[in-house]
């Protein structure tokens, strides 16, 4: 639990310093899905292990990008935070660079 905790205090760090940088940072409240909801939305789509999400502006649409792990893959599945449906899924770039 305390691995956990951890790994999700230090992705809200490096999330929130990459949001600072880019000058947008997402309001949660403006989520109409929580979290965790969308982390159950992309694990039907994709089944693994959830590395953690993020709350992101994709083109103007308030999204969640929940990174899962497939074997040795890593997937960022895109969730709209507005009514939940995918809106992608794709092979983290990170490591189709690795390959």
């Amino acid at each position: 639990m305390r691995k956990l905790l951890l790994a999700g205090a230090t992705a809200v760090a490096v999330f929130s310093f990459a949001l600072a940088e880019e000058g947008k940072i997402p309001n949660p409240a403006d989520a109409r899905i929580s979290p965790q909801e969308a982390i159950n939305i992309a694990k039907s789509s994709v089944q693994g292990n959830v590395l953690g999400y993020e709350l992101e502006d994709e083109d103007g649409k308030l999204v969640y990008g929940v990174k899962i792990a497939k074997g040795s893959e890593i997937h960022d599945v895109k969730v709209d935070a507005q009514n939940g449906k995918v809106v992608k899924v794709e092979k983290d770039e990170e490591d189709a660079e690795e390959d």
